[in-house]
């Protein structure tokens, strides 16, 4: 079965400004306004079996209520096609609980993983700030998303993965080119 570690599902108002110009350059039909059954469709389409969609905390001055909005809207999403859909959850790591609100999520919602995006969130992968996050998913032995970066020798136990892993070699080839 063919997996899709790294989908977005985003709500009305909750799309950031800068995510509506970027899809609106992308051209016709390549709006980031979607759910379960657009996303349904498009891995339909494509042989997609299953995807990982992440809730984004696209700010490091993100209110917890946003948060907490993208957070729920994603679970619920998931919720529509539990067999075809996992949800990972996102986090304020400079929040008063972030821990708390973690454990939250994976208890009352079912969040499956973690997304963070240390460029979105101004955050190094390796702070000490996420330590007690990053011993909270090994504690679930649930793994980390991160948009880029590596924390495997700090914490062998989590499963990480990196949603944009790249290059930085100009010869090495693309994964697309197979």
């Amino acid at each position: 079965m063919r997996v899709d570690v790294h989908t977005h599902m985003w709500a009305g108002e909750g799309v950031p400004m800068f995510l509506r110009s970027y899809a609106d350059g992308r051209g016709a039909g390549s709006g980031v306004e979607s759910g379960a059954a657009r996303l349904l469709e498009s891995m339909n389409e494509n042989g997609i079996g299953a995807a990982v969609t992440v809730a984004l905390a696209h700010s490091r001055d993100m209110g917890s209520d946003e948060l907490d909005r993208i957070n729920q809207y994603v679970s619920e999403q998931v919720a529509l096609a539990p067999d075809r859909l996992i949800g990972f959850c996102a986090v304020d790591p400079r929040a008063d609980d972030p821990v708390g609100d973690l454990r939250a999520e994976i208890e009352e919602r079912g969040a499956r993983g973690l997304k963070l995006h240390g460029s979105m969130q101004q955050i190094a992968v390796d702070d000490p700030l996420l330590w007690p996050i990053y011993e909270t998913m090994q504690e679930y032995r649930l793994p980390v998303l991160h948009h880029a970066g590596d924390i495997a020798g700090s914490f062998p136990a989590v499963t990480a993965s990196r949603g944009r892993p790249g290059s930085t070699r100009s010869d090495a080839p693309s994964p697309n080119s197979r």
